[in-house]
C-alpha cells in the first residue's frame, strides 16, 4: 500500500502514515424501491485490484491527496474544482478570512508555476468571520467565492470574491476584487450556491435571516462586475413566495429560467423562476414541485439536482431528521411528477446499516448514468459513498461493488466530501473536508469510472 502524503501550505509532501483509508466495498440488497447497501470487510488485496469505481492509482498518492496547511484549527469549508485546463484548484479558509488557494496538476500534485510552491493565501481585510459557502470555476479559469462575513455584533453581510488565474483578487469586480451586499429586510445574510449564466452575470441564492425560525431564502443577480443587476427582481434581489424555505441550489436551465432545490417544513422542494426573477406558475403546482418519501414524513430535502438533455430532473438529498436515508428520484421537466421510468415512478430510498445516509451532490454521465456523492454516518465515523445508477434508476452492479464504493476513515475520522465532478476522461473527482482529531484539512479524491 502507498502512503498517504500530506501537502504542506508551500505545497512540500510528507509522508504521513501508510493508510488505513482504504476502499471498503459495499453490497446491494434490493427491498423493493429501496436498496440497503452494507459495508464489506476492505482488504489489501481487493484494494490491489483496480474496477470501476477503485481510487486512481494515478492520482496523488493511491487517489487522494489530503492538503494539511499546517495551521492548528487547519482549513474551513475547504472544496476543489476542475479547471478548463484540466489541472485542479482548490480553496478553503484559514482563521477568519485568510483564503487559501492551492493549484495542482491532473496527477494531484502542486502545480508549482501557481503562487508559492503551488499556493496563495489573500487576508480578505474585512470585518468578522469570513463563512465560504460555494465556488465557481470562471471561463479564464479564475475562481468567484461566495460567502458572508459574520460580524461578533451579529451583523452579517453578503460577500462575493473573484479571484484571477494567477491567484489574486480580480480588481475588475466589485472593490478590489470583491461584492459586499446587504440584504434589506435583515441585519443577518448567509450565502448559499450559485450559478453563471451563458452572459456572464451570476445568479446565486441566499438567506435573509430575522431569528433562527423566521427568514427568507431570496435570488439575487450580479453583473460581470459585481454589481447587483437592476433588471432582475427589485434592484437586483427577488424574494422566494415561500417565507421559511430553505433553497440550496439554484442551476440555470437551457431557456434562460432558474430552478431552485431545497426544502420547506417537512417536504422536498423545487421551485421555477423566469429569468426576471419572477416565479413561474406553469412549473409543477403554482410554481412548485414537492416530495416526500414513502413511509418518512418528516425533514425531506434536496441537495442538489442534475439536469438532462431531455429536460428531466435527478434530485438527491435526504429523508428523516433523525436517522436519515438517502434519497434519490427523476422529476418531470414540468414539475408535474415523478418521471415513471425512473425506479418505477417512486423515489429511491438508499440507506445503509451502519448509520444514516445522505446524498450530497450528483453529476451525469454522457452514457446516461447517474452518479451521486453521499455520506454514511456511524458517529463518530463519516465515510463517504459514491453510488452509481444506470438510466432507469436501478444500481449499476459493475461499479464497485454492488453500483457502491465507500471510503474506510481510520475509526473517528470523518470523510465529509459534498462536492462531485466527472472529469472529461470520465474520472470521478470527489472533495470536501477531511476531519480527524488533530485538524480540518480537504480531502481530494479521484475513482476510475473503468477498470484500466
Amino acid at each position: 500500500m502507498k502512503p498517504i502524503f500530506r501537502l504542506t501550505a508551500h505545497g512540500a509532501a510528507k509522508v504521513l502514515r501508510t493508510p488505513a483509508c482504504r476502499l471498503a466495498l459495499a453490497c446491494a440488497i434490493a427491498t423493493g424501491a429501496s436498496v440497503t447497501l452494507a459495508a464489506s470487510p476492505s482488504s489489501n488485496r481487493a484494494s490491489a485490484i483496480a474496477q470501476a469505481g477503485s481510487l486512481d492509482p494515478g492520482f496523488g498518492a493511491g487517489g487522494r491527496v489530503i492538503l494539511d496547511v499546517g495551521e492548528e484549527a487547519g482549513l474551513a469549508a475547504p472544496q476543489a474544482a476542475l479547471l478548463p485546463d484540466g489541472k485542479i484548484l482548490s480553496v478553503g479558509i484559514i482563521g477568519r478570512n485568510t483564503v487559501f488557494l492551492v493549484r495542482k496538476v491532473p496527477a494531484g500534485w502542486p502545480d508549482t508555476t501557481f503562487g508559492e510552491g503551488g499556493s496563495t493565501r489573500t487576508v480578505l481585510g474585512i470585518e468578522g468571520q469570513y463563512v465560504l459557502r460555494d465556488r465557481l470555476v470562471m471561463p479564464d479559469g479564475g475562481l468567484l467565492l461566495a460567502g458572508h462575513a459574520a460580524r461578533q455584533d451579529g451583523v452579517s453581510t453578503l460577500l462575493y470574491a473573484r479571484f484571477t488565474p494567477e491567484g489574486h483578487l480580480d480588481p475588475a469586480f466589485g472593490t478590489g476584487g470583491l461584492a459586499e451586499i446587504d440584504l434589506p429586510a435583515t441585519t443577518f445574510d448567509q450565502a448559499q450556491h450559485m450559478a453563471l449564466q451563458p452572459d456572464g452575470k451570476i445568479v446565486a441564492v441566499a438567506r435573509s435571516v430575522r431569528d433562527t425560525r423566521d427568514w427568507d431564502s431570496v435570488l439575487l443577480r450580479l453583473t460581470a462586475d459585481g454589481r447587483l443587476d437592476p433588471g432582475f427582481g427589485s434592484g437586483g434581489i427577488a424574494a422566494h413566495p415561500i417565507r421559511g424555505s430553505i433553497i440550496k441550489r439554484v442551476s440555470v436551465l437551457p431557456d434562460g429560467k432558474l430552478l431552485l432545490s431545497g426544502s420547506y417544513l417537512e417536504y422536498a422542494l423545487l421551485s421555477r423562476h423566469h429569468a426576471d426573477g419572477r416565479l413561474d406558475g406553469t412549473f409543477g403546482n403554482d410554481g412548485h414541485f414537492r416530495l416526500l418519501a414513502p413511509g418518512i414524513l418528516d425533514y425531506n430535502h434536496f441537495n442538489d439536482v442534475a439536469l438532462q438533455d431531455d429536460g428531466r430532473i435527478v434530485v438527491v438529498g435526504s429523508a428523516g431528521a433523525g436517522n436519515r436515508t438517502s434519497v434519490i428520484a427523476r422529476v418531470e421537466p414540468d414539475g408535474s411528477g415523478l418521471d415513471p421510468t425512473f425506479n418505477g415512478g417512486v423515489p429511491l430510498l438508499v440507506p445503509s446499516v451502519t448509520g444514516a445516509t445522505e446524498e450530497e451532490d450528483v453529476a451525469l454521465q454522457a452514457d446516461g448514468k447517474i452518479v451521486s456523492l453521499g455520506t454514511v454516518s456511524a458517529l463518530p465515523t463519516v465515510s463517504a459513498r459514491l453510488l452509481r445508477l444506470r438510466a432507469d434508476g436501478s444500481l449499476d452492479i459493475g461499479f464497485g461493488q454492488g453500483g457502491s464504493v465507500v471510503t474506510d476513515p481510520i475509526p473517528g475520522a470523518q470523510h465529509l466530501l459534498k462536492h462531485l465532478q466527472i472529469q472529461p476522461d470520465g474520472k470521478y473527482l470527489a472533495s470536501g473536508l477531511v476531519f480527524d482529531a488533530a485538524r480540518q484539512s480537504l480531502g481530494v479524491f479521484r475513482f476510475l469510472a473503468s477498470a484500466p
